[in-house]
C-alpha cells in the first residue's frame, strides 16, 4: 500500500495537494484494523469505508508535527502551518501522534498520545462498592456518599426540541438545513461535553482504583446475610427486604454493598446484621 500511494500521488494531483503523512497514517490504521480482523485471539469487526460526511480526521506522526510557543504545527503542502489550540491541561510527556479532527458540531479537537506512567494518588485503607441506579447517578454504601444524577440532558431538553423542530422544517439537501443540523448537534455535544466533565471530575472524587464485578444477583441477594431472599425485583420496587435476617435496605445500596470486594472473604463472607453486628456466612451460599 505504501508504495501505490507513491505511485498514486505522482499520478494524481488531487491526492499530492495534501500531505503524505496523514495518508499513511489511514494506511498503518487500516493495517492494523485487517490484522485486528484476522487475528483469533482479539478479533475485530470488518474494517468499513467511512459514510458520505462523516467527522473529518488527520493524523500526523512526530516526523509531521511539533509544539511551539503553544501552537501546534503540522505538516501541509509546502510545509507546516500553526494552529492556535486551547490546552485543556499540559501533556505529561513528548506526545508521539496527534489526530485532527471535527465533529458533527463543527468543532475540531487535537488527540495526542503521550506515554504517562501509574499516578500515585496514596491509599486511603477505604473500600465501596458503587452501583448505579435511577434515582441517583451511583449508589454507594453510604448515603452521604451518593452521586446525585446532574439531569444535563432533561435541561437541555427545550433547546433540544425547539432546534428538532426548526430543522424538520427546512428543506433536505438544502443550506439552511445543513446550518439548522449543525444547530442541532451543538446542542447535543454542548450537553455530551456536561457529562464527560462531571463524570471525570465525580470520579476523581471516589474511586482511586476501580474494580469491575460481576453485578448478577446483586440486587436480589441480600447484603445482610447473604442468602438470596428474591427471586426478582421489579424497577418500580425501591426496597430490598430478606426474608431471612429481616433486613430491610434501599435497592440500590443492597447492591452496592454486595459489590464491595472487601465484605466477602474466600472463606467467610462478613456482613452487617439488622441488629449492626457482624454475621458470619459460610462460603458456597449465592451472593455477588
Amino acid at each position: 500500500m505504501a508504495a501505490e500511494l507513491t505511485d498514486w500521488r505522482g499520478r494524481y494531483e488531487w491526492l499530492a495537494a495534501v500531505p503524505v503523512t496523514p495518508q499513511q497514517q489511514v494506511q498503518r490504521d487500516l493495517d492494523k484494523a485487517v490484522r485486528a480482523f484476522y487475528d483469533k485471539e482479539h478479533p475485530g469487526r470488518r474494517p468499513r469505508f467511512k459514510k458520505k460526511g462523516s467527522h473529518s480526521t488527520a493524523s500526523w506522526n512526530a516526523n509531521g508535527f511539533s509544539l511551539r510557543d503553544g501552537r501546534l504545527c503540522v505538516a501541509v503542502k509546502g510545509g507546516r502551518t500553526a494552529l492556535r489550540v486551547v490546552w485543556s491541561r499540559a501533556l505529561p510527556s513528548v506526545p508521539k501522534t496527534v489526530t485532527v479532527r471535527r465533529d458533527a458540531a463543527g468543532r475540531w479537537w487535537a488527540s495526542f498520545v503521550v506515554r504517562v506512567g501509574p499516578e500515585d494518588l496514596g491509599a486511603t485503607g477505604a473500600t465501596t462498592g458503587l452501583d448505579v441506579g435511577l434515582a441517583s447517578f451511583a449508589t454507594t454504601e453510604f448515603a452521604d456518599a451518593d452521586i446525585p444524577n446532574p439531569r444535563f440532558a432533561r435541561q437541555a431538553a427545550k433547546a433540544l426540541a425547539r432546534s428538532q423542530r426548526n430543522l424538520s422544517r427546512k428543506a433536505k439537501g438544502s443550506a439552511n438545513r445543513a446550518k439548522a443540523k449543525t444547530t442541532t448537534a451543538k446542542v447535543a455535544a454542548h450537553t455530551a461535553s456536561q457529562r464527560k466533565d462531571w463524570q471525570h471530575k465525580e470520579a476523581r472524587k471516589v474511586g482511586h482504583q476501580i474494580v469491575r464485578l460481576d453485578p448478577r444477583y446483586t440486587t436480589q441477594t441480600c447484603s445482610g446475610c447473604g442468602v438470596k431472599a428474591k427471586h426478582r425485583l421489579g424497577l418500580a420496587d425501591r426496597t430490598f427486604w430478606c426474608d431471612g435476617c429481616g433486613l430491610v435496605e434501599d435497592r440500590d445500596r443492597n447492591a452496592a454493598r454486595n459489590l464491595n470486594p472487601d465484605r466477602w472473604d474466600k472463606s467467610v463472607r462478613v456482613g452487617q446484621g439488622v441488629d449492626g453486628r457482624k454475621t458470619l456466612v459460610p462460603a458456597g451460599t449465592e451472593a455477588a
